[in-house]
């Protein structure tokens, strides 16, 4: 709440605006395709969240299985065979674990 119930008189003059602007059918119909618009890009997003996601999961398993085979005196070329990274990815995890 602002000062002397200013807040009050500035929520009634915008419901008001927004009440008159529901009224005009051609806004009402923009409104309500930039609505489904809006929608559409959200799901959009999170289907390319969750995309990421699967991804870098499976990038993280990935990485864990190379240290294990490394751990557990597997050669490099048999591990490159088996996962199918690239050289750069099994070095990368190397120096992970000399760490």
């Amino acid at each position: 709440r602002y000062v002397d119930g200013k807040a009050d008189g500035i929520r009634d003059e915008f419901t008001r605006e927004v009440t008159k602007v529901k009224r005009i059918d051609k806004v009402r119909r923009e409104y309500m395709l930039l609505s489904d618009e809006l929608k559409r890009f959200k799901e959009a997003g999170r289907e390319e969240g969750r995309a990421e996601g699967r991804s870098e999961g499976i990038e993280e398993k990935m990485i864990r299985t190379m240290q294990k085979m490394i751990l557990s005196g597997f050669t490099d070329e048999q591990i490159l065979e088996v996962t199918e990274c690239t050289p750069d990815e099994l070095q990368a995890c190397h120096e992970k674990l000399k760490k």
